[in-house]
């Protein structure tokens, strides 16, 4: 975790500006909380999938379908037990103000 909070702090090109950061920690996940994590996933999925099928786009139900396993092989399962860690980082000054969000997941067969 120590490398992600550095590596967001560098992001943030905060130099001699103070850079507030946060960290939260939830507690573990029910079952019933990684199921609606999971449900929201599978959203994302058919989002992607049918846009790419979307009507007036030249693009084969397999493309579609491709994308859609590409998009579910990157995200999150979550299971009862995983623990969300969340960073917030914001810089005030400079260019402006600036935000900047990360987010881990901790599955429950690592903790």
């Amino acid at each position: 975790m120590r490398d992600q909070i550095s590596r967001l702090y560098e992001k943030m090109l905060a130099r001699d500006l103070p850079c507030d950061m946060a960290v939260a920690v939830s507690f573990p996940l029910s079952r019933s909380q990684a199921d609606r994590l999971n449900d929201q996933n599978v959203l994302i999925k058919q989002i992607f999938s049918s846009a790419v099928k979307a009507p007036g786009v030249a693009v084969s139900t397999v493309a579609a379908g491709f994308v859609g396993d590409s998009i579910s092989g990157k995200l999150r399962r979550y299971h009862a037990g995983d623990i969300i860690i969340g960073l917030d980082a914001s810089v005030k000054g400079g260019i402006g103000p600036q935000r900047s969000i990360l987010s881990m997941h901790v599955y429950s067969d690592e903790s």
